[in-house]
């Protein structure tokens, strides 16, 4: 991540960072783009380990009200969604207070979550509610 924002930055297409942080399972960098000539336009870049795409794919395409609707879904059949992944047997206390994370199901492939959670396959251009 490092190195790919020094390259941009030092072209001149990003002109404004706004955060960025770095763990261990990924990086994130907000901030602002402009294209020669163009519009400025906010610009989120974000690292995740490879074996995670499908799952942080699924959380960072489509509206918030699809992926809400995508986590309640599996919150009631007992899973866990989010950007690293879908998790079978999630524990949840007095309110819905996530006690455990549980196993990790599926998390490369978008197409693998739908499924097992048993939602027809949308592409994300589609995901908005």
């Amino acid at each position: 991540m490092t190195t790919l924002v020094s390259t941009l930055s030092s072209s001149a297409f990003l002109t404004h960072c706004l955060s960025r942080s770095h763990s261990e399972d990924g990086s994130k960098w907000h901030g602002v783009s402009r294209l020669p000539g163009g519009l400025h336009r906010r610009l989120d870049l974000l690292c995740v380990p490879w074996k995670e795409r499908g799952a942080a794919l699924i959380y960072f395409t489509g509206n918030d009200i699809f992926n809400r609707s995508l986590r309640l879904l599996a919150s009631k059949k007992g899973m866990g969604l989010n950007q690293r992944g879908l998790f079978k047997d999630t524990l949840r206390g007095s309110g819905r207070v996530k006690l455990t994370r549980g196993l990790c199901i599926a998390s490369e492939s978008e197409r693998e979550i739908f499924e097992i959670l048993g939602v027809p396959w949308r592409p994300p251009e589609l995901r908005n509610c």
